[in-house]
C-alpha cells in the first residue's frame, strides 16, 4: 500500500466513524439501559442482590421495585457530543438507587393501616421518617464498562474492515 493509498484509507475511515459516532453513542446508552434493566430482573446491582423487604407478603408475586414497572421502563439515553447520559427522571429514582431517608405526612389510610399493624402507630397529619435502603439499579461497574467496551470495540471493527 502506496502512503497515499493508506492517507486515502484512513480519510475513509475517519468519514465512517464521524457518520457512526452518533449512532454509535446511541447504542451505547441503549446497551447501558439494557444492563440496567437486566439489574431489575436479577433484583439486584451486577450480582450484589437488593436487601429484601420488610413487609414478606407484599413480596410474594412481585419482584422488588418492579409493581408496576414504571421506575424500570423510565431510563432516558441523551447523547451530547462525545458524552452519552443515561438517566431517570422520576422523583423517586435517585432514593432508590443511593438509598436515604424520606419524610413523609401520615395519611388516615395509614394511620389505620399502622394502627392495625403496629403498636407504635402514628397520628394522621403528623410526620413520619422512612429509611429507604439502597437498592441500586443504574451507576458506574466493572461488568457495564466490560460489555460497553466489548459493543464498542464489535462496532470500530466493522468500521475499519
Amino acid at each position: 500500500m502506496t502512503p497515499e493509498q493508506f492517507q486515502d484509507k484512513l480519510a475513509k475511515w475517519q468519514r465512517d466513524y464521524e457518520n457512526q459516532k452518533s449512532v454509535i453513542l446511541e447504542e451505547i446508552g441503549n446497551k447501558a439501559v439494557e444492563l440496567f434493566r437486566q439489574n431489575f430482573d436479577n433484583e439486584g446491582f451486577f450480582g450484589q442482590h437488593w436487601k429484601n423487604r420488610k413487609n414478606k407478603s407484599a413480596a410474594q408475586n412481585t419482584k422488588i421495585l418492579q409493581k408496576n414497572s414504571v421506575l424500570v421502563n423510565s431510563f432516558q439515553v441523551e447523547v451530547k457530543g462525545d458524552t452519552v447520559t443515561v438517566s431517570s427522571d422520576l422523583p423517586y429514582s435517585k432514593i432508590h438507587n443511593e438509598g436515604g431517608t424520606i419524610k413523609q405526612t401520615v395519611t388516615k389510610k395509614q394511620q389505620a393501616w399502622m394502627g392495625a399493624n403496629w403498636k407504635k402507630s402514628k397520628k394522621a397529619g403528623s410526620e413520619m421518617t422512612i429509611k429507604i435502603p439502597q437498592r441500586q439499579f443504574m451507576g458506574d461497574h466493572s461488568t457495564l464498562r466490560a460489555e460497553l467496551k466489548k459493543y464498542l470495540e464489535e462496532e470500530l471493527i466493522k468500521i475499519f474492515n
